[in-house]
C-alpha cells in the first residue's frame, strides 16, 4: 500500500513525513500523534517559539529550516489499552541507543534527536535529553501510551540521518554486516580505467550517511586497536632506528672533519625521504631529524687545503 501523502508540506518536511511513513509500514498498529502542532516547542517552526524557548536553545536548533515543525508522535492503542509492552520495547530502543552514543543518533557530538519521552518499565514516564546526556520522570502520563521525538531541527530535512532514528526504532542491527551484505555494498571494478581489477565500495551506499555510520560502528574498535598496535610499532621503528643511525655516527668518528656530518645527513635524509608520508611513519621522520640534530651549511663543505 503506498504511503499516505504529506498533509501539510509547509510545514513538515518530505524527511520528516517519511520517517513516520516508513515506520507506519513497520508496525501499521501504531497511530500518528503527531508532527506539527500550533503550541509551543518542537512540534512547532522556529519561527513561531519565542527566542527563549528550549526547541531553540542549542545551535544545531537554530540550523535547519525555521519554518518546519521538528518533532514526531507515535500513539501505541494497546498501551492505551494498558498493554505497555511495544511502548516500553521501542523506548528502550532509543534509550539503550542513546546512551551508549549510537552513530544513528548523532552526528559527530551532535545528537539528531534533542530527546525522546515514553516509558521503559510501564509504571512512569520515561525522558532523556541527549544533548544534557540525562534523564527525568517529570512529563505527563499521556507519554505512558505513547513516544514522543523531538528532532534536533539541524536534520529535520535529511533522510539519510533520520534513516539511522528508524533504524534504531525497529531494531536493526548494525554489526550484523554478513557477507552477502558486503557484495551488496561493493561491485566489482575489472579495472578498465587503472588495469588494475578490484572491489569498490558502490557510491550510493557510501554516500548514505548512515551505511557509513554502521560502518564506523563496526569497524572503529578493530581500527582503534589496529592503530594503538601500529603506533607502538611506529615508536619501535624510532627507537631502532636512533640507534642505527648513533651507532652509524659512531662508527664514522674517524673519517675527516667535514665528511662525517655529510655522510649522515645523507644517509638520513635518503632514509627520510623513502619513507611515506602519513601520521605514522611522519613520527619516524621527526626521529631521524632529532638523531642527526641541527647541521648548518657550512659542516657540508668540503675541507679547504
Amino acid at each position: 500500500m503506498a504511503a499516505k501523502p504529506n498533509p501539510d508540506p509547509s510545514r513538515i518536511t518530505a524527511a520528516m513525513w517519511r520517517l513516520w511513513s516508513e515506520f507506519d509500514v513497520h508496525h501499521p498498529k501504531t497511530q500518528l500523534g503527531g508532527i506539527f502542532a500550533p503550541k509551543s516547542g518542537y512540534h512547532n517552526t522556529r519561527n513561531a517559539n519565542v527566542p527563549g524557548d528550549y526547541s531553540r536553545q542549542f545551535a544545531a536548533d537554530r540550523r535547519g529550516p525555521a519554518d518546519k515543525a521538528a518533532a514526531l508522535d507515535l500513539t501505541f492503542p494497546n498501551a492505551q489499552g494498558g498493554d505497555f509492552s511495544t511502548i516500553i520495547l521501542y523506548s528502550r530502543r532509543l534509550d539503550a541507543a542513546a546512551k551508549a552514543r549510537d552513530p544513528r543518533l548523532y552526528v559527530g557530538r551532535t545528537p539528531v534527536l534533542r530527546e525522546f519521552i515514553g516509558t521503559i518499565d510501564g509504571e512512569r514516564p520515561y525522558a532523556y535529553d541527549l544533548q544534557r546526556r540525562g534523564s527525568d520522570h517529570d512529563r505527563d502520563d499521556s507519554h505512558m501510551w505513547h513516544i514522543h521525538l523531538s528532532v534536533t531541527r539541524q536534520f529535520v530535512t535529511d533522510w539519510d540521518i533520520l534513516a539511522g532514528v528508524l533504524s534504531v526504532l525497529i531494531g536493526d542491527s548494525i554489526v550484523a554486516i554478513t557477507k552477502d551484505d558486503m557484495k551488496t555494498m561493493m561491485q566489482w571494478d575489472p579495472g578498465d580505467d587503472t588495469g588494475i581489477p578490484n572491489w569498490e565500495w558502490r557510491g550510493d551506499f557510501t554516500a548514505n550517511k548512515t551505511v557509513r555510520a554502521s560502518f564506523a560502528w563496526w569497524l572503529g574498535p578493530e581500527l582503534a586497536h589496529a592503530a594503538k598496535v601500529e603506533a607502538a610499532a611506529a615508536r619501535a621503528d624510532v627507537a631502532k632506528l636512533a640507534g642505527e643511525l648513533t651507532e652509524l655516527r659512531k662508527r664514522v668518528d674517524g673519517l675527516p672533519k667535514t665528511l662525517a656530518p655529510a655522510l649522515v645527513k645523507a644517509v638520513g635524509q635518503a632514509i627520510a625521504e623513502g619513507i611515506a608520508d602519513d601520521v605514522l611513519t611522519n613520527a619516524i621522520k621527526e626521529g631521524v631529524r632529532d638523531v642527526l640534530g641541527s647541521l648548518d651549511s657550512d659542516q657540508l663543505k668540503p675541507a679547504e687545503g
